[in-house]
């Protein structure tokens, strides 16, 4: 049986495709439904760059550059979030899949994949929604509405910490389910340890996300 990567039904049926997929013995459509989302990745990040979404810190220090530096630099740093946008999701796939694969190990490599390009699309949706969040009402991404921002504010001022808790997200929990029962479905290991090994690769990926956003990556690019 050959099973076909369909995206939209692994986020909203995931029983139903990730049964198909315990029953194939071929999959297809990885590299075009991936090639996909870093098309839409790259667009998400060329609507950011042209509504001036990556220069809040630029802003900061339009008294001291001229007008064509700061121009220059608004280029750059558009650049760099493009980069960035392609960049990022193919580092998630990799890691979060060799992470999965290592504890599940009797699950084929692709089958993982496949199951991280769904957790992919979720990110990605999230990050479509926030945009026009972000560009009607002002808001940064560590104060968005779907995560626990608001809350790290709150309570700390270590920007790692909020950082942390502004990335664990409603949309983070549905990648956790879904990740969960494709894993019941494709794994004989007790629920338990599928539960336990999957929040903590996502709370792993989640921490060293938070360690990069703290670095501010734009403004070395």
């Amino acid at each position: 049986m050959t099973f076909r990567v369909r995206l939209i039904n692994g986020i909203f049926k995931p029983e139903h495709l990730f049964y198909q997929l315990k029953l194939s013995e071929k999959i297809v459509g990885i590299i075009p439904k991936l090639l996909l989302l870093l098309l839409f990745s790259g667009v998400l990040s060329f609507i950011m760059a042209h509504y001036g979404f990556y220069t809040e810190s630029l802003t900061k220090q339009i008294d001291t550059l001229s007008k064509s530096e700061f121009e220059l630099s608004k280029i750059l740093i558009g650049v760099g979030g493009l980069i960035s946008s392609i960049a990022f999701p193919l580092v998630f796939l990799l890691c979060s899949t060799l992470l999965i694969t290592a504890f599940f190990r009797e699950i084929a490599i692709f089958a993982i994949l496949t199951i991280q390009l769904c957790a992919l699309s979720i990110s990605l949706i999230e990050n479509a929604l926030f945009v026009p969040i972000q560009y009607f009402w002002g808001i940064s991404s560590i104060s968005s509405p779907f995560g626990l921002g608001v809350i790290g504010q709150l309570l700390s001022e270590n920007e790692v910490l909020r950082n942390i808790m502004a990335s664990l997200t409603l949309f983070d929990i549905w990648s956790i389910v879904i990740t969960v029962i494709a894993l019941r479905l494709l794994s004989e290991k007790s629920k338990g340890y599928i539960i336990l090994a999957t929040i903590g690769i996502h709370l792993f990926l989640n921490i060293a996300g938070a360690l990069i956003t703290s670095l501010n990556l734009h403004t070395f690019i």
